[in-house]
């Protein structure tokens, strides 16, 4: 028997050793995990942007050949009627009947989770974010906790991401407004605006990592080495180059540069 047909019988025996109970318990927690939200921005930019465009407008260059609009993914009211969960499983299984591709063949639960939080963070700014989180820690950090890990029993933990994932920012909104159980309302207390921002901001903390990348610092650096023409073995100077700056794996900006002799 050769190599690959026992790698082939061992693999099937290990996926029969698995009860459905098992198996469906490891998709389970497979698909809860948190999403990076900036992790998901190279996966966002070539697998959604053409269609939903570059700031999740649904005007990406290929938007207009479509028989369906692709989702505003960028717009507030858009968005909040959807839960990340939902976000999700469209991503992961598709709807063509809105021209959406199903992505479970060409990225994993991890960067379609990714992917999901990176879109979700278009219909948001940086300043919302910074403005929920002084509306969150003056009304809603007593109860709720710093971190959102709910320090008195029988208050949700915002942190927990299988907690909130089902929970749309609409559905948020009308608690918040209207109070829930032992939460009072906030309508008369804060502006639409304060509220939509302490939602923004207390969603982040259940996500695993920030939604915004702080800005570059501008500097000035020497990178060395040499630039060798290969056919003629002299060095190049005065060679336009173009230089990426990355962030782990994703690359977040690109600067043009001239090599000296």
């Amino acid at each position: 028997m050769r190599l690959t047909h026992i790698l082939l019988v061992a693999a099937l025996l290990a996926l029969c050793t698995l009860s459905p109970s098992q198996a469906i318990a490891q998709d389970a927690a497979q698909e809860t995990t948190p999403p990076v939200p900036l992790s998901g921005a190279a996966t966002y930019a070539e697998n959604c942007a053409p269609c939903h465009g570059a700031a999740g407008m649904g005007d990406g260059p290929i938007a207009s050949g479509l028989s369906v609009p692709p989702t505003a993914l960028g717009d507030a009211d858009e968005m909040a009627t959807r839960s990340f969960q939902a976000l999700f499983d469209v991503t992961k299984n598709g709807n063509m009947a809105r021209m959406m591709p199903p992505w479970k063949n060409r990225l994993s639960d991890q960067q379609i989770w990714d992917t999901v939080g990176y879109a979700w963070s278009l219909h948001t700014t940086a300043a919302e974010a910074d403005q929920g989180k002084a509306v969150y820690d003056a009304n809603c950090a007593a109860c709720h906790g710093q971190d959102g890990k709910a320090s008195q029993a029988g208050v949700p933990s915002l942190a927990d991401f299988a907690v909130t994932k089902d929970a749309s920012q609409a559905a948020w909104a009308a608690s918040v407004a209207a109070g829930k159980g032992a939460m009072p309302g906030f309508a008369g207390k804060l502006s639409d605006a304060e509220q939509a921002a302490a939602l923004v901001y207390a969603r982040t903390l259940s996500l695993g990592g920030p939604l915004f990348r702080p800005p570059l610092v501008a500097g000035t650096g020497v990178i060395s080495g040499t630039i060798t023409n290969r056919t003629t073995g002299a060095p190049l100077g005065d060679a336009e180059v173009q230089l990426g700056i990355f962030d782990e794996t994703n690359q977040v900006e690109s600067r043009s540069a001239t090599t000296d002799a």
